[in-house]
């Protein structure tokens, strides 16, 4: 069996080193060697803490996989940990502690339509290996206010081996979404580097930030499922959203993004319509 990074310090340390990571730490040339010595050992134990959950979510991962297989449902399947930048934000943004926080490990399933996301769903929540947290976080039909669409599910790891307990109770989050869902979240990501501004977190220029959820609620509509609270009717979206390609140029910043494309980048046509010519899910492809 490989041998995963297991953790290297009690759960104490942990709680206390995501405490320290909340808040300011002082780095560069002017922090006397005691405070470096105390950055040291923080990032250790959060870099232990982080690497611990990597079995989990490779097993998660696989049984994921499984049930794809067993359905017969097309997708694609990725995992990987949360970067520590962002662990940082999350402990600074919100309540939740680094020994608590439930998507350190992260897997995504790329679906081809909402059938087969509720497929897949239906299926784990009958028989899955790992522990269901009880709480389900559905943005598809109740999306986030910015447009953001997927299913969150978190798995608690069973161990299945005795090689294998120190891993036990690792929160490991699953992220279910379609092709469609995936290529706006990819192409917010996508226009945030470009524009260096951090739009996935509701930071940056309004416009940019409008232009994606209005862009979300036509890819529900699409894919026949629920918009956003507070979206307009279809029409007055294509107007809004014709106005603001006008001013930032939003399709021809999308085009210049190397490596992908908008196949929807047609929507501001006269008919009012996205163009779907290229496939029947307007996507952005990487």
């Amino acid at each position: 069996m490989t041998q995963y990074p297991r953790l290297e310090y009690s759960m104490k340390a942990v709680r206390k080193a995501g405490d320290r990571l909340a808040k300011p730490m002082l780095f560069g040339p002017d922090i006397t060697a005691g405070q470096y010595v105390d950055a040291l050992e923080i990032f250790s134990i959060a870099n232990s803490w982080r690497a611990s959950h990597f079995l989990p979510m490779r097993s998660v991962q696989f049984s994921v996989g499984h049930h794809m297989r067993a359905l017969r449902l097309k997708g694609d399947m990725a995992s990987r940990p949360k970067r520590m930048e962002s662990i940082r934000r999350k402990l600074r943004e919100s309540t939740t502690n680094l020994d608590t926080m439930n998507d350190i490990g992260g897997c995504r399933a790329i679906m081809p339509d909402i059938k087969s996301v509720r497929s897949l769903l239906e299926s784990m929540r009958d028989n899955f290996p790992h522990e269901i947290h009880p709480r389900e976080f559905d943005y598809i039909d109740e999306p986030k206010p910015d447009g953001y669409r997927s299913h969150h599910i978190v798995f608690q790891y069973r161990p299945r081996a005795a090689d294998t307990e120190a891993f036990e109770g690792r929160r490991i989050e699953l992220q279910v979404r379609t092709t469609l869902q995936h290529s706006w979240a990819t192409a917010v990501e996508a226009v945030g580097l470009f524009r260096r501004q951090d739009l996935k977190h509701g930071k940056g220029e309004q416009d940019w930030l409008r232009f994606f959820q209005l862009m979300s609620a036509e890819f529900a509509r699409i894919e026949q499922c629920p918009v956003h609270i507070g979206a307009p009717d279809h029409n007055d979206r294509i107007r809004e959203l014709r106005d603001i390609d006008r001013r930032i140029g939003a399709t021809s910043i999308l085009e210049d993004i190397k490596n992908i494309t908008l196949y929807s980048a047609n929507f501001a046509q006269t008919t009012g319509n996205i163009d779907t010519t290229w496939s029947n899910t307007a996507k952005i492809i990487v």
